[in-house]
């Protein structure tokens, strides 16, 4: 087989994903403490993996050496991943549904405008504009290339943070996985009970004026 060519997509690798979060868990947690969650999550690796959509320095990419180019860049975050765990001697726990507090946020490239607003947003926990606006790169998950659909945890204590990112967006090329998602991953993921995340209720609008509405249904942006 010519090795330029794409290999079929496979479907959601449930194991697969619950070792890659488990390596995710054990490396981010302790990090996200601090207040550089710029560099502490961005610290597995030296280099961000070629990952994004658009080639710099190309004008044009075909799709399909695209797709492999993104997928390898992906596979190789990993695997370097796994073994700067290993090589620090970090121990690597079995995963439970609770996700050790934290929740999945879903980062769909092709939509990405590139805006650069999330990046002061968050102190820089999502990437500048020029790159491609995606969740430090620690925080990967696992890839489904079928959608095109990066899944990433989200420590508990940066929640906050990642909202007040969402709110910033003018398209949503980032989202909270709820299970409701017409993804296969995403109802796997409901079946095996993981605790995904729950928007909160809309806000009561009866007889509230409308700029007070439209502030309020931008705070509640989930």
């Amino acid at each position: 087989m010519n090795s330029t060519e794409p290999t079929a997509p496979l479907a959601f690798d449930l194991e697969r994903f619950k070792q890659q979060l488990a390596e995710t868990i054990a490396w981010c947690a302790p990090r996200a403490t601090g207040r550089d969650v710029e560099h502490a999550l961005r610290s597995s690796v030296s280099a961000p993996p070629d990952t994004s959509y658009y080639l710099k320095g190309k004008e044009k990419e075909e799709e399909s050496a695209r797709q492999l180019r993104r997928t390898q860049g992906y596979e190789s975050f990993f695997a370097a991943r796994a073994q700067r765990l290993h090589d620090d001697h970090i121990p690597v726990l079995p995963v439970s549904q609770d996700m050790a507090g934290g929740k999945l946020l879903v980062f769909y490239s092709e939509l990405c405008l590139y805006e650069g607003a999330m990046n002061p947003e968050t102190n820089g926990f999502f990437d500048g504009g020029e790159y491609d606006e995606s969740p430090a790169w620690d925080t990967w998950v696992y890839y489904e290339p079928v959608k095109d659909h990066l899944i990433c945890w989200i420590p508990p204590e940066l929640i906050g943070t990642v909202k007040a990112g969402l709110r910033v967006m003018s398209v949503d090329w980032n989202w909270w996985l709820t299970g409701k998602e017409d993804d296969d991953y995403a109802r796997v993921l409901k079946n095996e009970e993981f605790s995904l995340y729950v928007a909160p209720p809309p806000p009561d609008e009866e007889g509230i004026p409308l700029w007070r509405l439209l502030n309020r249904k931008k705070d509640h942006t989930p």
